[in-house]
């Protein structure tokens, strides 16, 4: 479940289901000119007024007005942050109150800050649930969404590709091909013994000898016991930077070792690759929500 913020002319949390209706002309008149996307559902998907990159969606509700941020997203913490005071400015704009649902209560602009307080309860609430959700990607097989579609923002991994008959080659061997074929990437070992696609560190040795930073994986790939390639975003970057190593690795692995490429389970001939790679440098809801329609069809 996404977190949410609710425009609304309920005066209290309990009365959001009962409340007034919010006229869709208050929410086109909020959205008029937003540097927004609106979907066919009539829910708008808005940008980052700063970085450009997901936020939130924006929809009507019942006879609410509803703001969501995507737990399952990296960026979460800056996003539902940052809701709070563009949310109050638009209930200031045309009379409304905002209704949070974490603790079910009113917010008004006087308690913003102690609400967002690093240390606080209800920071450190909010903040469990992004940390646990992030787990369940880490741990569970789960992937994530920028941006919530309805209720959802949690989905099991939708960008598994595996390369079938390869015949047997080691880790060891694997592991070459990649940092051989991936000149811009390198590869290291995970406690799984999954392999870790990394993008390339160009600085000097010294530079990167004395750097601090952990590297931010891009893409796994794990060679399984019925001796099929395994591969799928790490999901620590963006989306499109995951499923471009992703492709690279399924076709490097393809060239090394031979074998059949699927992606969910499904046979991935000429036609679907291309189809794949036109929108692989998209956000990953969109290639969900792509793949959900082709799946069904």
């Amino acid at each position: 479940m996404p977190f949410d913020l609710f425009l609304s002319h309920a005066e209290q949390w309990d009365a959001l289901e009962s409340a007034p209706p919010i006229s869709p002309t208050i929410l086109e008149t909020l959205m008029a000119d937003a540097p927004a996307h609106r979907r066919e559902d009539g829910s708008w998907r808005v940008p980052h007024p700063n970085e450009g990159d997901p936020w939130c969606t924006i929809a009507m509700r019942g006879p609410n007005v509803a703001l969501s941020a995507s737990y399952s997203y990296r960026r979460f913490v800056r996003n539902f942050a940052d809701m709070f005071d563009q949310t109050i400015a638009m209930a200031g704009h045309v009379g409304l109150r905002v209704f949070e649902e974490v603790r079910g209560t009113e917010v008004v602009a006087a308690e913003v800050n102690e609400l967002l307080r690093r240390g606080s309860s209800y920071f450190d609430l909010v903040v469990g649930t992004f940390a646990e959700t992030r787990r369940q990607i880490e741990q569970d097989g789960m992937a994530p969404l920028e941006y919530p579609v309805g209720p959802i923002d949690l989905v099991s991994e939708y960008f598994v590709v595996h390369v079938r008959g390869v015949g047997s080659p080691t880790t060891k061997q694997v592991r070459q091909v990649l940092e051989g074929a991936l000149g811009a990437r390198t590869v290291t070992v995970a406690a799984d013994r999954a392999l870790l696609v990394h993008p390339a560190d160009t600085r000097g040795f010294l530079a990167r000898s004395m750097s601090r930073e952990t590297p931010t994986p891009s893409a796994k790939v794990m060679l399984r016991p019925d001796g099929a390639l395994q591969i799928w975003p790490a999901w620590r970057t963006s989306f499109a930077e995951g499923a471009a190593a992703v492709l690279a690795a399924s076709n490097a692995a393809r060239t090394a070792f031979g074998g059949a490429m699927t992606l969910g389970g499904r046979p991935v001939d000429e036609g679907f690759a291309a189809e794949i790679a036109e929108r692989a440098g998209g956000l990953g809801v969109d290639m969900f929500e792509w793949l959900q329609r082709r799946f069904a069809a």
